[in-house]
C-alpha cells in the first residue's frame, strides 16, 4: 500500500471512530509505529487531524483546544513528571505531545517557576502562567513540529544552566539507546540531555525496546524514564541494569519505581 492510499485510510478510521491510539493504527494498518507517526505528522501538517499524546483525534487545534478524556487518561504520567519539579527551579522543556500536556498541567502552578523550551506549543500554554517566566530558545523553527533546531538551540541549551529537563522520544533500547525517528531534530534533542544535570524522559510503553532511525543518546546512569503503560519485562530488566531509573504509571495502576528480578 503506498503512503498517500494508507493516510487515506487512517482518515477513514478516524472518521469512523473519533479518536484511536498510534498503536492500535499500527496493528490496523499492519505497519510499525514510527511509521504512523509520519503518517500522522503528514495530516497534521495538513490540517487534517491533531495529534495527542498517544493517539490522534479529527481535526481541531492543540494550541487551544484540550480534549477532557486524553487529559484524564494521561494524568498519571504528567502528575508523575510534575512530582519532580521544585518551587524556584529552571527547567528545560522539548517537544512533543506529553511534554504540552505537562506545560498545560504546570500553567496553575503556584510557586516561581523558570521554563526554558524548544517548543513554540508549550510556550503558548504557558503564555498565561502567571508565576513562570518562559524563555524560548530561538533557532530554526521547523513548522510541522513548531519547535526550535539547529546550532543557535543548541547553543542556548550549552549555555544556559537549567535543573532538570523533560524529553519525549521515539525509542529506548539497552542495545541502541535513545532515539528519535526525526533525524533532523536528533541534535537538538541530544543537547538537550547532554546539558541537563537530571534529565528526565517521558514515555509510551510502545517506545520501550524500540530503536528509531535518529541516535540521540546511549544510556546514561542516572536518567529517569516515566513509562505510561506496561513494557515487556525483560527490556526493562536490561534498561535497569543501565542505571536507568524506570517509573511505571497508568490509568489503572499507582505510579512507582519499576522493581525487577
Amino acid at each position: 500500500m503506498f503512503a498517500i492510499e494508507r493516510r487515506k485510510e487512517i482518515i477513514a478510521i478516524i472518521e469512523q471512530q473519533n479518536s484511536i491510539t498510534v498503536s492500535e493504527l499500527s496493528q490496523r494498518m499492519g505497519v510499525s509505529v514510527v511509521t504512523i507517526r509520519k503518517d500522522l505528522e503528514v495530516l497534521e501538517a495538513d490540517g487534517l487531524v491533531t495529534r495527542t499524546y498517544g493517539g490522534v483525534i479529527l481535526g481541531g487545534n492543540p494550541l487551544f483546544e484540550e480534549s477532557p478524556e486524553l487529559k484524564a487518561e494521561y494524568s498519571p504520567l504528567i502528575q508523575e513528571a510534575a512530582k519532580f519539579i521544585a518551587p524556584g527551579q529552571t527547567i528545560m522543556l522539548g517537544g512533543g505531545k506529553s511534554i504540552v500536556a505537562l506545560a498545560e498541567y504546570l500553567k496553575n502552578y503556584d510557586n516561581n517557576l523558570t521554563v526554558i523550551t524548544v517548543s513554540i506549543e508549550v510556550a503558548m500554554a504557558l503564555l498565561k502562567a502567571p508565576h513562570i517566566d518562559v524563555i524560548l530558545t530561538g533557532g530554526i523553527l521547523r513548522s510541522r513540529t513548531m519547535t526550535m533546531l539547529g546550532h543557535l538551540t543548541e547553543r542556548v541549551i550549552q549555555e544556559i544552566c537549567f535543573d532538570l529537563s523533560f524529553s519525549e522520544v521515539d525509542g529506548i533500547d539497552p542495545d541502541h539507546g535513545i532515539t528519535s525517528s526525526n533525524i533532523v531534530e536528533a541534535s537538538t534533542e541530544a543537547a538537550l540531555l547532554k546539558f541537563s544535570n537530571h534529565p528526565i524522559i517521558l514515555a509510551g510503553a510502545e517506545v520501550i525496546g524500540k530503536t528509531a532511525s535518529a541516535p540521540i543518546s546511549p544510556l546514561k546512569p542516572g536518567m529517569t524514564v516515566i513509562i505510561d503503560g506496561k513494557p515487556e519485562h525483560n527490556t526493562i530488566v536490561r534498561l535497569t541494569q543501565n542505571g536507568l531509573h524506570l517509573i511505571q504509571t497508568g490509568l489503572f495502576s499507582k505510579a512507582g519505581v519499576l522493581h525487577v528480578d
